[in-house]
């Protein structure tokens, strides 16, 4: 190939298309600027035009990038507006001037002021010079031609440039410019040409700008490599078709007829009516999805046989193969043994043409080539026989792939698509909680069509593998044979999960359509939720208990529904269909008639029923009103009672004669209701009518009966009443004398007489209340009976004195003999709190009756006396007094103590601790406030009795530790000290200042210690793994002998506080604080040895001082 361009040099533009006039002076341009005549000439959008020609950029810059050229880019949007003629004022597109043309293209520029051309052919160095200089000066100039030379440039395609040579350096092919034109003379004979030195110009300048167009730049380059890479593609080509030839099976005779019959077969595998996976619905009507899946499940089984038949096809196929094969190369492998070297050959044809002339020396070295030939063929293609078998194995498994595939999707299309116009697939509609319900069940049909879906996988997956034959195990000699797996290629198919995906979602839409569809049903849900929720029995029991009026029109109402509802039941849709499905409504409707037809006839009989028990109550009804109408009463209460009844059956004999009017309309419902109605119940109906038309007549003569008898009984009433006023008189009197007064009575008994009492009034108020009814039922005013009530009230007061008394009497003695550190005195004082305020109601209420009673003045005497001692009481009660507050107690009131004892109230009032008052006050505050010191002493003690160091190993060692974190040890130290400094503070704090104090010195030994020991731990850690060193041990011995007793020391310490961590127990270990200020000082006196030590090496090696202790010890 040739090497890539080199980078162009700027083309010359040049001034002017044309000569200027042969006779024009040249003194008529101006001295300063010889090219100002030809800027004249120059348009003015810089776009030069020879005369009658085209403009420059005529053609479509577009069309030069629809080449197939590496690295083209489209123009840029400059160069397209350029060539448009869009581009107008832009001061870079305009020519160059002709002095800045020349001297970007000759190395010396000719000088302003050479005018007449003396001197200057030996000046001018390229064509361009040349023809700059005859354009300005024409044919007036000593010069009138000069000889050029085409430019070296290499491989670059330059026709144009040419370079000044003297006549004796001409080649073969050369050029000669003048003011008239170009002359080309060529080496060849062939004649030379010549043009006007204006066309030169312009075809140097078009070609110059053809040159700044990519293409053309780099055309010859471009040209070059689009036929070296054709060549090389066509032998790659080549190189391929060759490699094919050898190893494709259809270019060998011994597998081509084979392999076409194997497609033939494999063709039959995919397309066969035996193979089909999935037989299509056919009926006209919708059926049940499970005779259709039975039906899928036999067209595999089919199949399944009928893969079978092809797979021992081609098993046969190719067993004839690999025989046929096999026995050539065998023969061919036998006769090539036989055959001697070529030389050998050579030498035995020579000596068999001496003897015969039948056979020449190079047919028999062809016949030895083509049996050399047909052995390496034979035995190529016996090498071949285990790819064929697996490619015939592959073919088998892309046909059942591509079988499998295509019935999914018509299946699948034939589910977006049915041809039965009525569904494929029946389901009955039912109501569900909420929504209505179908069976079979959209997760049914996933499930079923899932199934198939999988049934075909696993059908193609059982066919047998011809790659897995035993017959063909020898072929194949690279140990364990693999191949695809059909079931596993098809479930992770794109195809057949998108199959599966959409399966699911059509059956979903259709399923959501028939929801839409279902909705029409909603309405008889009510007969549904009524079928699974009335409960006969508890009906048919509510109608018997109810009353006749609320029967009747629960009959007659829910009668009345249930035919409304068997008249919508038979208007109800039997089907409607929804692409694959046909929604079955008919097993609905056969399961909701039976609900109303069958509670419509049992509401028949029992609203017979019924009839013939309301009818018989009423019949009895009447009969038993009567009967107590038709009495003649003798006594008092009986005349009151016959009174009652009488009122009584006039008040309801209207309420009477409208039931026993609905049970007669209960029989008439039954008439319209076409229920036949026995005999009996006809005269159960008839007599009913009969007893309610007389039941008035009844009632008028027991109202004339009560008139004519009432006014002999109301004056024995009268007398009644009388008699039980005296004897309410004669209790009342009692009440206010005797033992109930007097308070030195034992209040149990009293309360017995008063219960004896109490029951007597109680019989007293029940006469009393007869009797006021009597007088209701005389129609006579009623009497007050105020003596009664009076009675009562005096007896309740009286219960409710001597209750209080005694309850009283038992909590006082009960205090008092008990042991006084268990009575919770805040509750007695709540206790006495309560019983003083209704002591004090009882007194008010006595008092506003202008009496008093001597047992409510005791009680409130008693209460206010122990309520006096009570502060006292509550302040000895204080569960903070602890045994030095009652010994200082005690021995205030001059009374022995001893640890432990018991005492009671009723002693502490017996000692007077009432007239020391002020002192037990004071002892009871003092009591409390040190509790809440021992309080808060008890949280330090609970807290560092549970706080404990923590250990970690040190390093990778397992049987040496150091202190871990120590953050909440200081926190708690903080907080504690704090607290330590509050309770010293207090003024309570005497009973427990010795145990505070101690906390303090311990808590305080901690601080240090744990200072110490911190900071021995770092040293000890920094300096441990330095004196672990033999060479620092000898260097060092003296600092190495302390640092082994400190670091046995610490490793003991250490391992004992890994036994046992907790804080307190560590730090009150005797002399531990010196025995770590010890260890601190030996560790600094080591320290300082080291860096002493580190000092002599540094002033050794100066360098050292560049480097720290730590790099230096390094």
């Amino acid at each position: 190939l040739p090497t890539m361009p080199a980078p162009e040099r700027p083309p010359v533009r040049f001034e002017s298309t044309q000569l200027p006039p042969p006779k024009r002076a040249p003194a008529a341009l101006p001295s300063g600027d010889p090219t100002a005549a030809v800027r004249q000439r120059v348009p003015p959008d810089g776009m030069v035009e020879g005369a009658g020609q085209a403009s420059l950029y005529s053609f479509n810059v577009d069309e030069l990038y629809d080449y197939d050229l590496p690295n083209i880019q489209r123009p840029s949007e400059q160069l397209t507006a350029l060539v448009s003629g869009r581009v107008q004022s832009t001061p870079a597109k305009r020519l160059a001037p002709l002095a800045d043309a020349a001297g970007a293209t000759a190395d010396a520029t000719v000088p302003d002021n050479d005018i007449d051309g003396a001197g200057e052919e030996s000046k001018l160095r390229t064509g361009d010079e040349a023809a700059n200089f005859f354009a300005r000066r024409g044919s007036h100039t000593p010069v009138k031609f000069v000889y050029l030379n085409r430019a070296r440039t290499g491989d670059v395609f330059r026709p144009y440039d040419l370079v000044v040579v003297s006549r004796e350096k001409v080649e073969a092919e050369y050029f000669t410019m003048s003011a008239n034109g170009v002359a080309h003379a060529y080496a060849t004979s062939q004649p030379s040409e010549f043009m006007s030195l204006s066309t030169w110009m312009e075809q140097s300048t078009f070609f110059n700008v053809l040159q700044s167009i990519r293409f053309f730049r780099h055309y010859l380059a471009a040209k070059i490599f689009r036929l070296w890479r054709a060549n090389v593609r066509h032998k790659l080509y080549c190189n391929v078709r060759r490699q094919l030839a050898k190893k494709l099976f259809v270019a060998r005779t011994a597998f081509s007829r084979t392999l076409l019959e194997i497609n033939a077969l494999c063709y039959e595998l995919r397309t066969s009516e035996n193979t089909r996976l999935h037989a299509p619905a056919t009926g006209v009507n919708a059926g049940s999805i499970d005779p259709f899946m039975d039906e899928q499940a036999h067209t595999r089984t089919q199949a399944a046989k009928a893969f079978e038949q092809i797979v021992d096809k081609l098993q046969a196929l190719i067993e004839k193969v690999c025989k046929d094969v096999t026995t050539r190369a065998k023969i061919n492998s036998e006769t090539a043994s036989a055959i001697v070297p070529a030389s050998d050959a050579a030498a035995g044809e020579l000596s068999s043409l001496k003897k015969s002339k039948s056979k020449s020396m190079a047919a028999a070295k062809k016949e030895a080539a083509d049996r050399a030939a047909a052995v390496r063929q034979a035995q190529d293609e016996a090498q071949m026989l285990s790819d064929f078998i697996r490619l015939t194995d592959y073919m088998a498994v892309s046909a059942c792939y591509v079988l499998v595939v295509e019935t999914a999707e018509r299946f699948l299309e034939g589910l977006y698509h049915p041809r039965q116009k009525n569904g494929v697939w029946l389901t009955s509609v039912d109501f569900g909680p909420g929504q209505m319900s179908f069976s079979p069940s959209l997760d049914y049909f996933h499930s079923a069509i899932g199934a198939m879906l999988e049934g075909m996988v696993t059908t193609v997956h059982a066919v047998p593998r011809l790659l897995y034959m035993r017959q063909f195990k020898p072929y194949f000699t690279m140990g364990r044979v693999e191949g695809p797996d059909i079931s596993k290629i098809v479930r992770q198919s794109v195809r057949f999960e998108r199959v599966q995906r959409e399966a699911d979602e059509c059956l979903a839409d259709d399923f959501e359509r028939a929801t839409q569809y279902s909705q029409i049903f909603e309405e008889y849900r009510v007969i549904h939720i009524f079928g699974a929720h009335w409960n006969f029995d508890a009906y048919a029991e509510k109608q018997a208990t109810a009353d006749v009026s609320e029967t009747f029109a629960a009959f007659k109402n829910d009668t009345g529904q249930l035919n409304r509802w068997n008249r919508e039941l038979d208007r109800m849709k039997l089907f409607g269909p929804e692409r694959n499905l046909l929604i079955d409504s008919k097993t609905l409707k056969n399961a909701l008639m039976p609900v109303t037809t069958g509670a419509l006839d049992k509401c028949r009989g029992l609203l017979l029923t019924v009839a013939r028990d309301r009818a018989t109550n009423s019949l009895q009804e009447y009969t038993t009103k009567m009967r107590d109408l038709s009495e003649q009463p003798r006594s008092l209460r009986d005349f009151s009672d016959h009174c009652e009844i009488v009122n009584l059956v006039k008040e309801e004999a209207a309420e009477l004669d409208e039931r026993a009017g609905q049970v007669i309309e209960m029989y008439e419902l039954l008439d319209q209701l076409d229920v036949k109605i026995p005999a009996s119940d006809s005269v159960k109906k008839d007599n009913l009518k009969e007893t309610r038309e007389t039941f008035a007549d009844k009632i008028a003569e027991a109202e004339e009966a009560v008139k004519s008898k009432m006014a002999g009984f109301a004056s024995n009433l009268d007398k009644s009443i009388n008699m039980l006023n005296e004897e309410l008189m004669s209790i009342l009197g009692s009440l206010h004398s005797g033992d109930y007064v007097d308070p030195e009575q034992d209040p149990k008994e009293v309360l017995d007489k008063l219960a004896g009492v109490s029951e007597t009034l109680a019989q007293l108020g029940e006469k009393g209340e007869m009797y006021k009814q009597m007088q209701e039922t005389f129609k006579v005013p009623a009497a007050e009976f105020t003596q009664l009530r009076d009675t009562l009230a005096v007896c309740e007061a009286k219960i409710e004195a001597w209750q209080r008394l005694d309850g009283w009497n038992e909590l006082h003695d009960g205090w008092k003999s008990a042991d006084f550190k268990t009575l919770e005195m805040e509750d007695i004082a709540n206790e006495v709190a309560v019983l003083h305020k209704d002591v004090h109601k009882m007194v008010n209420k006595a008092a506003k009756g202008g009496q008093t009673d001597p047992v409510v003045d005791k009680l409130k005497d008693s209460v206010e006396e122990f309520k006096e001692a009570l502060p006292v009481l509550q302040d000895l009660g204080n569960k903070s007094m602890q045994e030095r507050h009652w010994n200082k107690v005690f021995n205030r009131l001059n009374q022995p103590f001893f640890p432990d004892q018991i005492f009671t109230m009723e002693q502490l009032l017996r000692y007077d601790v009432l007239s020391h008052a002020d002192f037990i006050g004071e002892t009871s505050a003092t009591a409390s406030g040190e509790y809440g010191l021992e309080q808060l002493l008890t949280k330090i003690r609970r807290s560092w009795a549970d706080t404990a160091f923590v250990t970690i190993n040190n390093r990778d060692a397992t049987d040496v530790w150091i202190l871990g974190g120590v953050d909440e040890i200081i926190v708690n130290l903080e907080d504690s000290q704090v607290s330590l400094q509050t309770i010293l503070a207090s003024r309570f704090v005497g009973g427990i200042r010795a145990e505070v104090e101690e906390w303090e010195k311990k808590l305080g030994l901690l601080s240090e210690i744990l200072d110490e020991w911190l900071a021995f731990q770092r040293s000890w850690m920094y300096l441990e793994n330095i004196f672990s060193a033999e060479d620092i041990q000898k260097q060092l011995p003296a600092e190495a002998s302390k640092f082994i007793k400190i670091d046995k020391f610490f490793k003991d310490r250490m391992r004992k506080c890994n036994e046992s961590p907790n804080v307190i127990g560590q730090v009150t270990v005797p002399k531990l604080l010196e025995t770590f200020l010890d260890a601190n000082k030996q560790l600094d006196e080591i320290q300082k040895s080291l860096e002493d030590y580190l000092e002599t090496k540094r002033g050794s090696f100066a360098r050292f001082y560049f480097l720290s202790n730590d790099e230096l010890l390094e």
